[in-house]
């Protein structure tokens, strides 16, 4: 037999080697391959990174789940994904801020305000706006088409949207902090309730711009929009509630630092408000560009700055 045919057969016999294979089965430490005891003696779902990573893993298929044996209407998928979506957001700047306790009944009524009473106020402050003057011309340019000059949306989506839905955002915040007279740290958890206000007000855009997003889809075919219409619906779950937290973080930071300041307890908020103002004016003239890109870039690097600060 050639050496390498016998090189071969010696290399068969022992892969087949049914005693040595034995040997090592029974010299195998189960235990330590299956260490189920030391895991619950570890405990690990009491961790707080395992309970948010089982959450931000499990809740999708967990929504499926529960949706498979209903009919999946529009409203009930994005209701359910956009607040998923809001509550990563919030649970990784809450874990980031850590703020002092506030209390579950006090964030979801937080939440609730936001997503209800204040998105139907901005609703009602355009319609109501459109019958004042000087803000009935805001309202009109912030709906002005590509057409109009520059300088004409940029008036509009700054005073008729930027001003309106920050002012929104940060009035529970103001009437919270009003209320709640022994905030130890107010730099951590004023901005962390803005941040939740923020989120909240962005998820509840998102569910009702999911309808018009679909009316499209349909209007133009589904082959010839469907990419779009993923990447609007990405946008608006994920990084826009984002945003929207940012700039009610940056306004709810100026909040925080008039409630510790002697001088301009007055004045701090106002100039929060008009900063991000001019930041979410600046974003919805831009948004379809790479300025707006730059935009959200700048409301981020500002937003990490003051919370850098505030931290200290």
């Amino acid at each position: 037999m050639p050496k390498d045919d016998s090189l071969f057969e010696e290399e068969r016999n022992r892969v087949i080697d049914g005693k040595a294979w034995k040997e090592e089965l029974l010299a195998i430490s189960w235990k330590d391959l299956f260490p189920f005891a030391a895991w619950f003696r570890d405990e690990p779902w009491t961790l707080v990174w395992v309970q948010a990573l089982v959450f931000a893993y499990a809740t999708p298929l967990f929504l499926l789940q529960i949706f498979s044996e209903t009919e999946l209407t529009l409203t009930k998928a994005a209701w359910s994904f956009s607040t998923y979506f809001a509550l990563l957001w919030a649970i990784f700047l809450h874990r980031l801020l850590r703020p002092e306790k506030i209390g579950i009944s006090r964030l979801v009524g937080l939440w609730l305000f936001t997503s209800t009473i204040g998105v139907v106020a901005v609703m009602v402050i355009s319609i109501v706006g459109t019958m004042i003057p000087g803000l009935n011309a805001a309202l009109e340019a912030s709906n002005a088409d590509t057409s109009a000059s520059l300088m004409t949306r940029f008036f509009g989506m700054t005073v008729g949207v930027g001003l309106i839905e920050e002012a929104v955002k940060l009035f529970p915040i103001y009437w919270l902090a009003g209320r709640q007279s022994t905030i130890r740290m107010p730099m951590r958890t004023i901005v962390f309730l803005g941040i939740i206000s923020g989120l909240a007000f962005g998820a509840t855009e998102a569910i009702l711009y999911s309808y018009g997003y679909v009316e499209s889809l349909a209007n133009a075919g589904v082959e010839a929009a469907a990419g779009s219409y993923i990447a609007v619906q990405i946008l608006r779950f994920i990084s826009l509630p984002f945003l929207h937290a940012v700039w009610c973080g940056i306004t709810s930071y100026f909040f925080g630092l008039s409630t510790t300041s002697k001088k301009g307890s007055r004045v701090l908020p106002l100039v929060g408000l008009c900063t991000v103002a001019l930041l979410h004016g600046s974003y919805n003239t831009f948004a379809d560009s790479w300025i707006g890109f730059g935009i959200t870039l700048l409301s981020m690097f500002i937003f990490v700055g003051y919370i850098r600060t505030g931290l200290k």
